[in-house]
């Protein structure tokens, strides 16, 4: 993860506890004074809930969440979330994915 992909607003790990990222985090992010400190976090069916996101089709193969006209796909095996094919790791660049399609922020 590096600053130039995190945007005011994105939620982080800071030392394990989760953090709302500010203008100060991202400038100690970008001077690497606080890099080692921050972490993504992973993509969850809670994270997902907590934005918002109903469970639209549950399928054997995966289930299908939707916000308004945005949705991503879960895969059942591999517990991945995918947005038209695009995997999404991290809770950060599903914030940024869908900031720049819809111009919403995503807010619990």
């Amino acid at each position: 993860m590096t600053a130039n992909e995190l945007r005011i607003g994105n939620f982080l790990y800071n030392d394990k506890v989760v953090v709302k990222i500010d203008a100060r985090s991202i400038f100690d992010i970008w001077d690497d004074k606080g890099l080692k400190n921050y972490k993504p976090i992973p993509i969850t069916e809670e994270w997902i809930l907590k934005f918002g996101f109903e469970k639209d089709i549950s399928i054997t193969t995966r289930n299908i969440y939707c916000n308004g006209g945005f949705a991503i796909i879960q895969t059942i095996s591999g517990n991945n979330y995918f947005y038209e094919g695009i995997e999404l790791k991290f809770v950060h660049l599903l914030q940024n994915l869908y900031f720049a399609i819809t111009q919403k922020e995503l807010e619990l």
